[in-house]
């Protein structure tokens, strides 16, 4: 059976946000050709805007073609936007078989090519679970190129999902990241931090938060991601400094009080014109919320 589609839209109004709240898009088309005894599907749609709340992407194009279990997918975007603010210059996301793996593609840059990412990777359908693994990539963040350590692997298994040997590195630096069951039930995450320049990752935004800089050692801790998700760090952040401001030497403790319903800090900052001691709590009691921070300082 052939079915052949080639739909177009004008000036939808309020139409797809009467579907989809805060969606808009402006005027499209889609064609669509389908054959159901080759298993065929070829797919392609032009979109010149698309605004989601604050959010708006121009000159999305996606193209599938596809038969007898073999398929292969693209989709590229000129212009990201976030509240006015050009977030990305160019995204292509690219995902096609490889025998019995899925060969995936993301490809992202910002207007002068400061940062980027071009990362791969395969997916490959096991039962019940798929596993993801990362290739080298290429990540450039700041004045520094990262890559994934050979040899990682992400199992997912619905909203089960673990890691083993996922490190994210530059020459200097480290992430790892650490995906593991809680009570081999629930989803929990751990990140160590080893000289990690916080700048490169700030220079990714174009708000205030670029400005800030420091190197990051320690470990951040969330457990239950999926369900009642609460952070829990132990993070030394020296020369943290604000534009052209330094701050000082910052760390930073936090802790689950799970009976107490409440997440407890303790925080100090040193350096030449700041020696500050910071300790209380921040209740995630959902009937008694609030937070009591005392600071003593010089």
């Amino acid at each position: 059976e052939d079915f052949t589609l080639d739909l177009r839209i004008y000036e939808p109004g309020d139409l797809t946000a009467i579907l989809v709240p805060k969606l808009s898009i402006n005027s499209s088309r889609l064609t669509c050709n389908f054959n159901s005894t080759d298993h065929v599907l070829n797919l392609d749609a032009n979109i010149p805007e698309i605004t989601y709340g604050n959010i708006v992407v121009r000159k999305i194009a996606i193209s599938n073609k596809s038969a007898k279990g073999i398929f292969n997918f693209n989709a590229s975007a000129d212009k990201v936007y976030s509240n006015g603010e050009e977030m990305l210059d160019s995204i292509h996301i690219i995902s096609k078989t490889d025998g019995s793996d899925i060969r995936f593609a993301l490809n992202v840059a910002d207007n002068r090519q400061y940062n980027y990412a071009n990362i791969e990777g395969l997916v490959t359908p096991l039962k019940d679970k798929a596993l993801l693994r990362f290739e080298p990539s290429d990540v450039r963040l700041g004045s520094n190129n990262w890559h994934f350590d050979p040899g990682d692997s992400v199992f997912i298994e619905g909203k089960k999902i673990t890691t083993r040997n996922l490190l994210f590195k530059s020459s200097l630096q480290t992430l790892a990241i650490n995906s593991y069951l809680k009570n081999d039930t629930s989803t929990s995450l751990r990140v160590d931090f080893n000289n990690t320049n916080l700048g490169d990752f700030a220079r990714i935004f174009k708000s205030t938060i670029k400005d800030l800089s420091g190197v990051a050692n320690g470990s951040l801790v969330v457990e239950d991601v999926f369900s009642s998700p609460h952070p829990n760090a132990n993070m030394t952040i020296r020369d943290f400094t604000v534009g052209s401001e330094l701050i000082g030497d910052v760390n930073v403790d936090t802790r689950l009080d799970s009976v107490g319903q409440k997440v407890l800090l303790n925080a100090t900052v040193t350096g030449k014109n700041n020696d500050l001691k910071a300790s209380g709590y921040v209740s995630i009691d959902p009937a008694n919320p609030g937070l009591k921070i005392d600071v003593n300082g010089n």
